[in-house]
């Protein structure tokens, strides 16, 4: 990367979508990369030693900074010089403390806002969440971003992250700040600590061997390299010049992989592939439970569905569990978003899964 050298920041960049954009904006040499977290110093995974970020961080073209969120003056300090953020900084989506998320979710994102018009930061791209738009009640069928936000969501995450949102839309164009907003759905890939371990810890308590209403519901899930490709994908939409800028900023998008998949189809795969199959009722053999009936069991699970959500997308009636589950698809046409990754190839990718 030749002449003046151009910084960009990644917010919550120790976390799982998080350290896939930060390798993918060190593979593309777009930016030199600050990534920003909340620990003391940075602790590398023994791959991650060896190799791309590992490199970066010994050559410059990675640098690592302590940031707490809540303290505006150390996000001032993360985002010092910096030509873009990537506010992807977000507590455990699966913690139901609304003052745990209001603190980051709303206050940290203030801040962010606040120091990049205070820094005259170009471009902030902000991790948003399909939930943002949907309540756990009433289905949506070929929703788009025009769905407005529900007067209640279903937990705290989802409302905080719908205020969060709110604030980076409103913040586009103040000091000549442009901002954009994705929604990425039930990410999943390698490095996935909540996903794929909570459908794996609900199959060995066995709790996946009910089917509640007819198992047709559909679902959303992305690819975690999808997911950082559509960040990328919103930050170069800002940075072009023209219609392509003035139609993204000030927008949120939702993303997936583009190929809706019957919920338990997804999770049977998954488990498969780590080799819990059997605890897992087999095709044919599922014990199905009719929706009116189950609304105590399903509550009681352990197994949590996070609902999601896309550029067109539905949510099936015939819900996983007592409350309503999405099915959805991308058409991201304005940042010129589309996966990098086919929910095909996805699919094979689970062999390689821890």
């Amino acid at each position: 990367m030749g002449g003046e050298d151009r910084w960009c920041v990644v917010t919550g960049g120790r976390g799982f979508a998080a350290r896939h954009l930060v390798e993918m904006l060190i593979r593309y040499d777009m930016f030199f990369v600050r990534i920003a977290d909340l620990g003391p110093s940075i602790k590398l995974d023994p791959t991650e030693e060896t190799g791309t970020l590992g490199e970066a961080l010994r050559s410059g073209r990675a640098q690592y900074v302590s940031a707490d969120l809540c303290d505006k003056s150390q996000v001032l300090k993360a985002c010092q010089g910096v030509e873009v953020v990537f506010h992807m900084a977000a507590p455990d989506s699966s913690i139901n403390k609304y003052e745990l998320h209001y603190s980051v979710n709303v206050k940290g994102t203030k801040n962010v806002i606040d120091a990049c018009i205070e820094l005259k930061v170009k471009r902030l791209i902000y991790t948003s969440s399909p939930t943002v738009v949907f309540d756990g009640i009433h289905g949506i069928i070929n929703g788009d971003e025009s769905l407005p936000y529900p007067t209640k969501h279903i937990d705290s995450y989802s409302t905080t992250k719908a205020e969060g949102e709110a604030l980076v839309i409103k913040s586009n164009g103040i000091n000549g700040l442009l901002t954009c907003c994705i929604r990425p759905s039930s990410i999943f890939g390698p490095g996935d600590k909540l996903l794929f371990p909570s459908l794996v810890s609900a199959a060995r308590a066995g709790k996946s061997k009910f089917i509640i209403g007819d198992g047709n519901n559909m679902y959303d899930f992305t690819y975690v390299e999808n997911v950082a490709h559509a960040h990328i994908c919103a930050e170069r939409a800002l940075a072009s010049e023209g219609t392509v800028s003035e139609k993204a900023a000030g927008e949120a998008y939702f993303i997936t992989n583009m190929e809706p998949i019957k919920f338990w189809e997804f999770v049977s795969l998954v488990l498969e592939a780590v080799l819990f199959f059997a605890v897992l009722a087999k095709p044919g053999e599922c014990q199905w439970m009719p929706k009116p009936c189950c609304n105590y069991y399903s509550w009681a699970c352990c197994l949590k569905h996070r609902k999601a959500a896309n550029n067109k997308y539905s949510i099936d009636n015939h819900g996983s569990s007592a409350r309503n589950v999405p099915s959805h698809c991308c058409n991201a046409k304005d940042i010129s978003c589309c996966p990098v990754v086919a929910a095909g190839v996805s699919g094979h990718q689970f062999e390689k899964l821890p």
